[in-house]
Order: C-alpha cells, then structure tokens, then sequence
C-alpha cells in the first residue's frame, strides 16, 4: 500500500491535498497545449475560440482554460484517458482537445 514514486501527478490536481504524501520539487514539466485537427485552422488562442465543447480527460483540471469554462464560452467533453480524447478528435467528435505534450 506504499507508494515510492508517482509520475505523472500534480499538486493541482488534489483539491483536499492529504499529508500523507511527501511532495518532491517537480522533476519535470510537462504542458498541455490546445490541439485542433490537421489542416481544420490556424493556431489560435483559446479566448478567440467561438463556443465549443473541447475533448478533455476526466478528472483533469485545466486551470488556463477554467475562466472559459466558467463563462460557459467553452464546454468539457472528458474521456477516460488521454489517448481517447485524441482518437474522439481525429474522428471529428469535437475541432479542439486539450492534450499533454508527451501523448501528442
């Protein structure tokens, strides 16, 4: 039941953060960046997005994109990992996904 190291987690992402665990400085950065399909558009930022639901994992918070969401200019569509949420967007289920660095 003891966990030596854990990849791939975040502070952010525990909203009652337990003291049980014992955070190191992060070893790495790993970002999420604002995906569309190729060839759909140009880049664009995600405030000059029109409404839209995006692709997104369950569970995952995306704190630059929070106040859109809020403002219910952008909806979440979650999918259980990351790899389905760019396999819904290659399928055309949604024109933007939010996916991390190292899945893209």
């Amino acid at each position: 039941g003891d966990i030596d190291v854990r990849c791939y987690v975040s502070t952010q992402w525990f909203n009652d953060r337990p003291g049980d665990f014992v955070w190191s400085i992060p070893l790495f950065h790993q970002r999420d960046v604002l995906v569309g399909r190729l060839g759909d558009s140009n880049p664009v930022a995600a405030e000059q997005l029109p409404p839209q639901a995006i692709g997104t994992v369950l569970g995952y918070t995306y704190p630059t994109l929070q106040p859109l969401l809020d403002q219910g200019r952008l909806s979440r569509e979650d999918s259980r990992s990351q790899l389905l949420v760019l396999q819904k967007l290659q399928a055309h289920r949604y024109r933007h996904a939010v996916s991390n660095e190292l899945s893209l």
